[in-house]
């Protein structure tokens, strides 16, 4: 669970506020495990992908 293939994850799902909207965090945490400030914990992981991707256009 590397901050990379949390961004990589988290766009697949919409963007960071988006995100951060389903998950009930705020943006700022979801930029801060992008970029590594903050280590993406096992639940962290898990709740990102229990969202569904985005449909491709």
């Amino acid at each position: 669970m590397t901050a990379e293939s949390y961004k990589r994850e988290r766009q697949a799902r919409g963007s960071q506020t988006e995100v951060a909207a389903k998950l009930d965090v705020r943006q700022a945490t979801i930029s801060q495990r992008e970029t590594g400030r903050t280590p993406v914990n096992r639940e962290a992981w898990l709740a990102l992908l229990s969202l569904p991707k985005l449909k491709p256009k």
